[in-house]
């Protein structure tokens, strides 16, 4: 039985059904950061604990494993896990990346002889102390009033596909939306490794708000789940070309504001990368910290960070560093990997021509973009709990069915003790045993 935990598996369509449920709830449960609920993804390699659940989701390219979502296990079990995949990867003979390693796990990395590099930082709203009051969020509620008289209307919908109404006309609106999004992007098409791929009938436990005018859906958002489901993460976002000015923030905000009703403890925004990484920190890499200073300086014309910080700024987040761990060190070539995997630096060119001139017009007011400053302390983000504590979130006064049918209600998660997932998982090892 022991070696069937150390099961590794190239795709999750041959991973039996109980063993992806756990992925699932591992996900669910332990992710840290908004990129962790990334691994119920096709596209992804897994390598299961051989002890108490957890797994580790990564992306082969080469000789060089590129980790998204981090340990997805109980914290006191993150240490086994790691010494059985490094342990693996030595078999496979591969280099190891882990990205999005946040501030408080940085020790516990480097005493696992791993080089760390700041690359980026996450912006956080703690939904516990933001009133959205003041001249600070002003602007904010310039957006979410003008979306108001306009007649847009802002809800939370469950995205069930086994619901006729959402299968064969909201999920295709929905598409229509994010093909016209993407379309006026510089890349003309979703990135990869790094960033969700949208697929409205598989959302599992993600949430889905969208916005819209005269019936018609303008824009939408994809909430994912961290932590639990006490901290969520708006990783998509969407809109029409011709949509409402201002509804992006408006249904942001319609979306953090319903959370806080339900007592989620904070929202993120999602990575900015190179976002203030020019300053050294202990053991990093020279060559990263220099090429992300570089790009945050230079390269906005192929993946805009500056306009990105400005936007998201403006929803006065904390931010918190992160960082890109690497066993047993950041080269060239693993972050040329990195970037091939991520597809930014593969603009479509048509589409980057059409951007690169709307840019070139923005050159002034761009001058006025905010600036990043020297960050406050932030406060530490609690450890993982090893039960799941969301329950029913729905706001019944703010969200809608796409059809008449009845809502179904989200399941309470059992114990693990109690779980039925698990007996399953072991009911299915001692099968294949």
């Amino acid at each position: 039985m022991s070696n069937m935990f150390q099961t590794h598996y190239r795709t999750l369509a041959e991973m039996p059904a109980p063993l992806a449920a756990v992925v699932e709830q591992c996900a669910y449960d332990y992710g840290n950061s908004y990129d962790a609920y990334l691994v119920v993804e096709s596209g992804r390699e897994y390598f299961l604990a051989s002890g108490e659940p957890g797994c580790v989701g990564f992306t082969r390219h080469g000789s060089y494993a590129h980790v998204v979502g981090g340990l997805l296990t109980a914290p006191a079990h993150r240490h086994e896990l790691l010494r059985e995949f490094l342990a693996f990867a030595h078999r496979e003979r591969l280099h190891v990346s882990f990205y999005n390693v946040a501030e408080r796990d940085v020790a516990f990395y480097r005493r696992q002889g791993f080089q760390l590099t700041k690359w980026g930082e996450d912006p956080v709203i703690d939904l516990r102390t933001t009133t959205w009051q003041g001249k600070a969020f002003e602007w904010l509620r310039r957006q979410e009033n003008f979306c108001r008289r306009q007649g847009v209307e802002i809800c939370e919908i469950v995205p069930d596909a086994d619901d006729p109404d959402f299968r064969d006309h909201t999920s295709h609106e929905l598409n229509d939306v994010s093909q016209s999004h993407l379309r006026a992007t510089k890349h003309g098409r979703e990135l990869g490794m790094l960033v969700s791929r949208f697929n409205p009938l598989d959302l599992k436990r993600r949430r889905l708000w969208v916005a819209r005018r005269e019936g018609r859906v303008e824009a939408f958002i994809v909430g994912n789940p961290c932590a639990g489901g006490r901290e969520w993460a708006i990783e998509t976002y969407r809109r029409r070309a011709e949509a409402t000015r201002g509804v992006m923030p408006a249904l942001m905000m319609a979306a953090m504001r319903q959370m806080q009703r339900e007592g989620i403890e904070g929202v993120s925004l999602c990575l900015i990368p190179c976002l203030r990484c020019e300053t050294p920190t202990e053991g990093d890499s020279a060559l990263v910290r220099r090429g992300l200073s570089f790009w945050w300086r230079h390269g906005n014309w192929l993946f805009d960070m500056r306009g990105i910080y400005h936007y998201k700024s403006r929803f006065r987040p904390e931010f918190r560093p992160m960082y890109v761990a690497a066993s047993p060190r950041i080269t060239f070539g693993s972050m040329r990997s990195c970037l091939r995997k991520w597809e930014v630096c593969r603009p479509n060119p048509a589409a980057l021509m059409r951007s690169m001139g709307q840019w070139l017009q923005k050159l002034a007011p761009r001058r006025s973009l905010a600036a990043p400053t020297t960050p406050t302390p932030t406060r530490p983000r609690p450890e993982p709990q090893t039960v799941s504590q969301r329950g029913l979130r729905i706001d019944p006064a703010s969200t809608v069915r796409t059809s008449a049918a009845p809502a179904p209600q989200r399941e309470m998660i059992a114990p693990r003790e109690a779980s039925p997932v698990r007996a399953a998982i072991e009911s299915s090892w001692s099968v294949e045993a």
